[in-house]
């Protein structure tokens, strides 16, 4: 009797799985656009912390209950909007609401880079605790002359996290512009990533994912595992 490594036993005792959730996450991005260069941002609400946290990631909290139509919660997940700072961390916030109609006027930003960057698009993340998103906006890259290089407009965007998809060789300047939302709401814009972030779920992965453990008995190999 041949003699069996303590991996292979191992894995020949380990209980089978019972069904689970499978989420698989990957992105491309340039982390050094986050540092390099400067917003010029539009009127903010006293309360937006303007760029602070467009660049970065943050765990935000309670939002502030405002005058906007039909935006307040009951549920006790939404403070009431102090007079004087300070505020909470709230993420950029314009202080001009949309019309009637839902269309954003002025509602621009635009960063300058010091350096040329070479990014594949951008992953924008909205308003997660309001599970708000806007319905329509464009992202622009310039190059140094100010040239639009790369552009997408996008009239249906239904998540709070969307991806411009946009490559661009040597962009030294971006410009996001929150075209429609629904009505009476402010703009809002939490987080940016320099690049494509893309997680697969349940809502999107269809069909079985396969995990197989490849141990051999006598160690002739080294242990492998793959998810197909």
């Amino acid at each position: 009797m041949k003699h069996r490594t303590p991996e292979y036993i191992a894995s020949m005792e380990r209980q089978f799985r019972e069904r689970s959730s499978t989420e698989i996450a990957f992105a491309n991005a340039d982390p050094t656009a986050a540092t390099d260069g400067a917003w010029a941002l539009p009127a903010q609400t006293p309360w937006s912390t303007g760029a602070t946290w467009i660049d970065g990631e943050y765990a935000f909290g309670e939002t502030y209950f405002t005058c906007e139509l039909n935006s307040g919660f009951l549920d006790g997940s939404q403070r009431i909007l102090p007079d004087t700072a300070p505020y909470n961390a709230d993420g950029f916030i314009t202080s001009a609401l949309s019309d009637g109609e839902g269309a954003y006027s002025g509602a621009v930003l635009k960063k300058t880079f010091t350096l040329p960057h070479e990014l594949l698009g951008l992953t924008l993340q909205f308003d997660t605790r309001r599970e708000e998103c806007p319905v329509s906006m464009q992202a622009e890259f310039l190059n140094a002359s100010g040239t639009v290089i790369a552009s997408q407009t996008l009239s249906h965007i239904a998540l709070t996290e969307w991806i411009f998809m946009m490559p661009s060789n040597a962009a030294r300047a971006l410009q996001l512009t929150f075209l429609t939302g629904l009505p009476y709401r402010r703009a809002r814009l939490e987080h940016l990533l320099y690049g494509i972030n893309y997680i697969f779920d349940n809502s999107v992965l269809t069909g079985e994912l396969v995990r197989i453990d490849d141990v051999d008995p006598i160690a002739r190999r080294l242990p492998t595992e793959t998810l197909t």
